[in-house]
């Protein structure tokens, strides 16, 4: 299948969207009207814009109230869609996508919105244009999707097909059923594939602030993509995406996790992918000022650690008691030096324990996360890395590179005492990032690691709302708070 996105779901001008899509790998974009009437440019030089970029415009959209209106408004739906027609031949899109009608004047008698509809399918047939119609999840009269294909089944027309966004399929709590059973895929007009949480609130409200990308929330997505790929569908997946934190955020990181999204959607319902697993922490790692005081240091000692060895050629301590081991770096130039000017004294890196190295890195690469080829010393182990949203380094061992690493990397410190031996392994991590980054954070662990993620929830606070979530492997449970403070600052700290 092919990826598009729609350019509601990023941040800055049009121009500044297209180029972030093209760069994180869209074959196509939705072009949202808001998006080209503020444009300075004209729809033509929008065309000239994509075709540079190698993105094709995949639909303009939306129209709104399309159907069962009484006269005048009627004919100046019709003469409106004529007027969108001509801007779309610009583009050089050949798709329009509709939405249900919401007008309080809007009839619901299903025979006059068929033959408004057909009207405009005449209209679209003669351009040379497809239409799309999607049920609005608060539409007056049609807010389901299989009551949206029932009204196009009833219009009959080649260039009317019926449009499926899971946001406005399960936000109602439809069933699949319609889809599997009833529509071939030549009437599938446009697929568009958003996620959010799990949430009791006003479906509208609901609709323009808490959607996500595929896999960040809590919708039966996989199955979804299950059902089109079982009924031969390949055509375009596309994301239309509402969310105050993607509008606020960098373009390109959220183009990134878009693609992100999709590829995962595609693994997941491909029966001979196998992800590779971690098994466990081997260490942590703390970026911090120097060794004198050191609070960090000062909390481990107080429990009974004591450091045990020291870097052969970096200015980094480790602190080592039976399969729990803690990094301290205190190295200029580096990493962790770079990690504590940007987020002060903290974890700076994770060091994981993996069958299969090659294999991770080989997905964190078809998911458009970095890799890290760190300098290395001749007498260092050379260590896959990989770099979260939040900078944190995460390095990948096997077993026999982990036992290696603290003999080939560090010398002992001669008399240390023997740390407690109630302390065994390390089985939870806390980390607290900007609310902006908390899906692109949780996402990357499920992706490429496959953490499985639990549902989040508020906790008040005197500063602000901390919303936590915990993901769990079979090993390592991760949690994340992300504090919103008030008024409207994100917090930006980390631990």
């Amino acid at each position: 299948m092919k990826y598009s996105i729609a350019t509601v779901c990023l941040s800055g001008t049009l121009e500044q969207k297209m180029h972030a899509a093209a760069k994180a790998g869209f074959h196509a974009i939705e072009i949202f009207e808001n998006d080209l009437t503020q444009y300075r440019g004209s729809a033509a030089d929008v065309k000239r814009i994509a075709d540079s970029l190698g993105l094709e415009i995949l639909v303009l959209q939306p129209f709104r109230d399309m159907e069962g209106m009484p006269e005048p408004l009627r004919r100046k739906k019709y003469n409106m869609l004529e007027r969108k027609i001509e801007i779309a031949h610009q583009l050089g899109t050949s798709r329009l996508m509709m939405c249900s009608n919401v007008h309080p004047a809007s009839s619901p008698i299903a025979e006059q919105c068929a033959d408004d509809l057909h009207a405009l399918a005449m209209l679209a047939q003669h351009e040379g244009m497809q239409l799309g119609y999607e049920a609005l999840a608060w539409g007056r009269h049609i807010a389901d999707y299989d009551d949206a294909w029932n009204l196009v089944k009833m219009v009959d027309h080649p260039n009317l097909g019926v449009v499926l966004d899971t946001f406005h399929m399960f936000a109602r709590g439809n069933t699949l059923d319609t889809l599997i059973n009833d529509i071939p895929t030549e009437k599938i007009a446009l697929v568009q594939v958003a996620d959010a949480p799990k949430m009791q609130m006003d479906i509208l409200q609901y609709s323009r602030h808490y959607r996500c990308f595929p896999g960040q929330g809590d919708f039966p997505v996989i199955e979804f993509v299950q059902a089109l790929k079982d009924k031969g569908y390949n055509d375009y997946l596309s994301h239309e995406v509402f969310n105050d934190d993607f509008r606020s955020s960098s373009p390109i990181k959220k183009a990134v996790d878009g693609v992100r999204s999709l590829k995962w959607l595609e693994d997941q319902t491909n029966d001979e992918f196998d992800a590779p697993q971690i098994h466990d922490l081997s260490f942590i790692e703390f970026a911090v000022q120097d060794r004198e005081n050191n609070g960090f240091s000062d909390v481990l000692e107080s429990l009974g650690f004591e450091k045990t060895h020291t870097h052969k050629s970096k200015n980094v301590d480790l602190y080592h008691h039976g399969d729990i081991n803690f990094v301290f770096n205190y190295e200029k130039n580096s990493n962790a030096q770079s990690y504590l000017e940007g987020h002060g004294e903290s974890v700076c890196a994770l060091g994981v324990l993996t069958d299969d190295t090659r294999r991770l890195v080989e997905l964190a690469m078809r998911y458009n996360s970095p890799t890290i080829h760190q300098p290395r010393q001749e007498n260092e182990l050379d260590i896959p890395t990989l770099r979260n949203s939040e900078n944190l380094l995460i390095h990948l061992l096997d077993q026999a590179q982990a036992e290696r690493f603290y003999e080939v990397d560090f010398e002992p410190v001669a008399n240390h005492k023997k740390s407690d031996p109630n302390f065994v392994r390390i089985d939870h991590i806390g980390q607290v990032v900007p609310s902006e980054n908390l899906l692109s954070n949780l996402f990357f662990y499920k992706s490429i690691f496959g953490f499985v993620p639990e549902e989040s929830y508020d906790l008040p606070d005197i500063n602000g709302l901390i919303t936590s979530r915990t993901i769990k492997s079979l090993i390592i449970v991760l949690k994340w708070r992300s504090t919103v403070l008030v008024p409207s600052v994100h917090k930006l700290s980390d631990s």
